[in-house]
């Protein structure tokens, strides 16, 4: 059948994703490479708020991920779910979402 052609070549229509935060890590001799390591080496990011949750608030990398998929792929994106915390404002995240569109 023609899903099953489709899914032996591996072609997609679009890509979905979650975006939650971004992370910022700091140097550790047993990790110079800065391989992922759970979370024994987050740090806060003072350049960003965090949420109620101590998660970071960033837009940015939101729009950093989306350019990653799109530059990679070239495919429409579906974001799934986005995590920013209750203080991000919906009128912030139009106009983020109309200049990824």
């Amino acid at each position: 059948s023609a899903d099953l052609y489709n899914l032996q070549r591996g072609t997609v229509d679009f890509i979905g994703f979650s975006y939650y935060m971004s992370k910022t890590v700091s140097f550790s001799e047993d990790n110079p490479d800065y391989d992922y390591d759970d979370y024994s080496n987050d740090v806060q990011n003072p350049y960003l708020p965090a949420s109620e949750w101590g998660w970071t608030v960033d837009p940015e990398g939101l729009r950093y991920g989306a350019n990653w998929f799109n530059d990679r792929y070239h495919l429409p994106l579906l974001l799934l779910k986005m995590v920013l915390g209750r203080e991000m404002r919906l009128l912030r995240m139009v106009r983020f979402m109309m200049t990824i569109g």
